[in-house]
């Protein structure tokens, strides 16, 4: 029997951790305040996430203003997107305790999800 999955990203912040392995401080300083360059490719993580079994759901968390150049991947792979604001400008907004509540509440509501 295939498993079901459900995915929820902390997608700006995983943004931002790569960028920062990649182009280190300056790098991410150079690139704040405009849209971000694609660096996640959507389409591995989704697959990944496949290779679990069914992809039931997916939701990602960002400021989507900066990040729209994954519009299209996010799309193609059907990820409902939740806008976050930041509390300071130009950092990622703290969607961790959203993101827990947002997992707990989908698999209280949705048995079988692994």
């Amino acid at each position: 029997m295939s498993e079901t999955v459900a995915v929820f990203w902390g997608f700006e912040y995983l943004h931002y951790s790569l960028m920062l392995e990649k182009h280190g401080q300056y790098g991410v300083k150079k690139a704040i305040g405009r849209p971000q360059p694609k660096i996640i490719s959507v389409e591995t993580v989704m697959e990944y996430a496949r290779s679990f079994g069914q992809v039931l759901h997916s939701e990602a968390f960002g400021n989507w203003h900066w990040m729209s150049r994954y519009a299209e991947s996010l799309e193609l792979e059907q990820i409902t997107l939740i806008q976050s604001f930041p509390q300071y400008q130009y950092k990622p907004a703290d969607v961790f305790s959203s993101l827990v509540y947002r997992v707990k509440q989908y698999v209280e509501s949705h048995e079988g999800v692994t």
